[in-house]
């Protein structure tokens, strides 16, 4: 019995055995390939692998993309992309309630000596103290 090293394994197109389970064979793309997935100029595709954006290896002259690394890159930006608009979300919403409370923190100390109007009982109704959050 041979045992096979990883080149003859990859060179048979083999699938990589991690306990009892196979696992899926590492594919690896063209820059054409990875271009026409992308939807993007094979040009695009030389430059973000010179600059080490793409899961990428040089053979001989050509690029070959690794499509499991690709893959894992999608996932990871999908990921960060939800974690970029979540905080962003909860930055706004958080400058917002602060602006607003201090509006209304600076709206009651300076009309607290004033006599009562209809529009301070207005502001006062819509900016109460305790409605936003508390600015220090």
């Amino acid at each position: 019995m041979t045992i096979m090293g990883e080149q003859q394994r990859h060179h048979h197109n083999i699938p990589e055995t991690r306990g009892d389970a196979p696992t899926m064979p590492h594919r690896w793309m063209t820059a054409e390939e990875t271009a026409g997935l992308l939807r993007v100029h094979t040009t695009t595709v030389h430059e973000l692998c010179k600059r080490g954006a793409l899961p990428a290896m040089k053979v001989g002259k050509e690029w070959r993309i690794s499509a499991r690394g690709l893959a894992e890159q999608a996932e990871l930006g999908d990921a960060h992309t939800r974690l970029i608009h979540e905080t962003a979300e909860h930055v706004a919403e958080t400058v917002v309630s602060r602006i607003l409370g201090a509006f209304a923190n600076a709206l009651t100390r300076s009309l607290a000596d004033q006599p009562t109007t209809h529009e301070h009982e207005v502001c006062m109704q819509r900016f109460a103290p305790g409605t936003c959050a508390e600015v220090e």
